[in-house]
């Protein structure tokens, strides 16, 4: 089964600019708290998903808990879509 488009596009994302493969990448797979992810490539996914998706994430609202995962992610991105 094909992954949703905004998963589909995270993951594309980790793959090109974090050197990350599939076998790295699950839904649950923990990014920054293993260190698979550092703060600046939080940065960088952060921007790559408010441009791709023309949402806005502020920094108020950005923890590591809350963006960890791929499944997370995903999740903001959707629920600002949905508002």
């Amino acid at each position: 089964m094909a992954d949703p488009p905004v998963v589909a596009a995270i993951r594309e994302y980790l793959y090109q600019q974090a050197g990350l493969g599939p076998e790295d990448v699950d839904l649950d797979t923990p990014l920054f708290s293993s260190g698979k992810l550092d703060s600046l490539q939080l940065a960088g996914l952060i921007v790559f998903v408010e441009e791709r998706f023309g949402v806005r994430i502020e920094a108020l609202e950005v923890s590591l808990e809350g963006f960890d995962t791929v499944r997370r992610v995903a999740e903001s991105v959707t629920s600002r879509l949905g508002a």
